[in-house]
């Protein structure tokens, strides 16, 4: 997982910095070897992991993982009886729907509608990622987004599905049988900073299909893609 990247990236750096005075706080020596500090365990997951999923169950799953990563590097350094140990632990892991925002509101759907597609406001400070995004966005953003046809969504969830079509705001959903991974990537790409990287594992149908013609041109155009492994 990315935590784990992260934090084997530290641990390199880190014993190649062996007396560097910037590992104290980061970095422990003990009879297990070299590990994180708890407090440099919660600064990376309350500090670079952010994560959206409109199933509250994977919410509450990536939660946990986070919050048992924490639990295991941060076992040495806790108190006998530790309080609100897990406080804050995985605040910015966040249910909601990645593809669709606040913005829907202005198709003139019916309010019920509007709510059962559970609309992300990824600028809002406080419900959503508003501070990332007014400081350039992210570094890296990672997924294995669905792999569904967007019509199938004029049958599941309607509104969302005219908001792919009609909002304007997705030319990779112009085409009848786009994937519906084609908006994460497009999405995901504005969420970015400047010089920021995308890795997305998702089926390679795009590249040849008629369906995909309107994403290869936003690629293209955008001079987007950098390196594909094909399985």
């Amino acid at each position: 997982g990315v935590f784990d990247h992260l934090e084997e990236a530290l641990l390199d750096w880190a014993r190649a910095q062996p007396k560097s005075k910037r590992r104290e706080g980061l970095v422990v020596d003990d009879d297990d070897g070299l590990r994180l500090t708890g407090e440099t365990a919660r600064r990376i997951i309350n500090g670079c992991l952010y994560g959206v999923d409109i199933d509250p169950n994977a919410v509450e799953v990536a939660r946990m993982s986070l919050a048992l990563r924490y639990l295991e590097r941060a076992a040495g350094d806790l108190a006998d009886e530790p309080r609100n140990v897990l406080a804050g632990i995985g605040r910015n892991v966040r249910q909601g729907n990645s593809l669709v925002g606040p913005d829907i509101a202005g198709l003139g759907l019916d309010p019920a509608a509007v709510r059962e597609t559970m609309p992300f406001a990824w600028t809002d400070r406080l419900f959503g990622f508003g501070n990332v995004i007014a400081e350039g966005g992210f570094d890296a953003v990672v997924g294995n987004p669905p792999y569904i046809e967007v019509k199938r969504y004029k049958e599941w969830m309607p509104a969302m599905y005219r908001y792919l079509k009609e909002g304007g705001r997705y030319v990779t959903a112009d085409q009848g049988k786009t994937d519906i991974a084609m908006p994460f990537m497009e999405q995901s790409v504005r969420k970015l900073r400047k010089g920021g990287r995308l890795g997305f594992i998702i089926q390679n149908r795009f590249f040849k299909t008629e369906y995909g013609e309107s994403t290869r041109k936003w690629l293209r155009k955008g001079k987007l893609l950098q390196h594909v492994e094909d399985f």
